[in-house]
């Protein structure tokens, strides 16, 4: 019994010297990265990617060049792509009531922004074709030969 007490012991002992013995972690102090870094590292590549957003346009406002989509505000930068229509636009185009699709990501701070605005509707899709097949082989008939004759 005494015996096992002083392997588990000594099993401790070593356990908890062990990264100050190797040089690993605990040798020396390091500087922790401030808490917003760390999050920003995690959290960067699922804020960058965009998000889709649709609606109505509940609110323009031209001089914070914000638009509003039921409770949600998205910010419309120099590098947002507004289209009408399939055509180039401008934030000025937009107009309460106007059906909207946007995609958007969220900055450093959490704001929405704009990478690209439509205004109206979806543009109606052409119907894809359905993937094409080549023919099967002709089958042999029930009165054919296999070659042999």
């Amino acid at each position: 019994m005494k015996r096992t007490f002083a392997i588990w012991g000594l099993a401790a002992m070593l356990g908890c010297a062990a990264p100050i013995l190797l040089g690993g972690e605990g040798s020396e102090p390091k500087a922790a990265a401030p808490a917003g870094e760390r999050r920003s590292q995690t959290t960067a590549p699922a804020q960058n990617r965009p998000r889709p957003l649709a609606g109505r346009i509940a609110e323009v406002d031209q001089i914070h060049k914000t638009i509003k989509v039921g409770n949600s505000v998205v910010y419309i930068t120099s590098e947002t792509r507004i289209t009408k229509d399939g055509k180039p636009a401008i934030l000025e185009d937009a107009k309460v009531g106007d059906e909207v699709g946007i995609s958007y990501v969220r900055d450093e701070t959490g704001r929405m922004v704009a990478r690209s605005v439509r205004i109206g509707p979806r543009p109606a899709q052409p119907p894809r074709p359905a993937p094409s097949r080549p023919a099967p082989p002709p089958r042999p008939g029930p009165g054919s030969s296999s070659g042999a004759q």
